[in-house]
C-alpha cells in the first residue's frame, strides 16, 4: 500500500494538465495489487501433513454474482461509449495538444473548453484500465 501511495504521490505531482491527478488512482491500485501479489508469493508453505482438496472444475461464474457482474458490464459498457463519444467530439486546445478541448462554432464566434475528456486524457486511462485487467 506504501508503493501505491508513493507512486500515485509521484505521478500526480509530476504529470502535468491533470493527467497526473487522473492517473493517481489507477497508480495506487496497481501498487496495491503488486504488494498482495509479493505478499502472496513470500508466504511460506504449511508445514505438517500433507492435505488434500476434491479435484472439481471451478469457474468465475461459481464466485462471481450474477447481477453485480451484469450491472458492472453494463456500466464498463456504458462508460466506454461515453469514452468513445467525448474523444471523438474533442478537438485541439490553444496550444495545439490534440483530444483536451471542446470547440463550438456559432456564425464567426468560436468558444473552446478545457479541459474536456478527450484523447488527451482517455489513451493514458485506457492504457491504465487495460493494465489493471492484465
Amino acid at each position: 500500500m506504501g508503493a501505491g501511495l508513493v507512486g500515485g504521490g509521484v505521478v500526480a505531482w509530476t504529470i502535468g494538465l491533470e493527467r497526473g491527478l487522473l492517473l493517481a488512482a489507477p497508480v495506487f491500485s496497481l501498487g496495491v495489487v503488486v504488494g498482495v501479489v509479493l505478499g502472496e508469493l513470500r508466504t511460506p508453505r504449511p508445514a505438517g501433513p500433507v492435505r488434500r482438496a476434491a479435484v472439481e472444475t471451478r469457474s468465475v461464474r461459481d464466485y462471481l454474482p450474477r447481477r453485480l457482474a451484469g450491472s458492472v458490464a453494463i456500466a464498463g459498457v456504458v462508460e466506454l461509449a461515453l469514452l468513445c463519444w467525448t474523444t471523438s467530439v474533442a478537438s485541439a486546445d490553444d496550444l495545439g495538444r490534440a483530444g483536451r478541448a471542446l470547440s463550438r462554432t456559432c456564425g464567426d464566434l468560436t468558444t473552446v473548453k478545457t479541459p474536456w475528456p478527450g484523447s488527451f486524457y482517455s489513451v493514458p486511462l485506457g492504457i491504465a484500465v487495460l493494465l489493471g485487467l492484465y
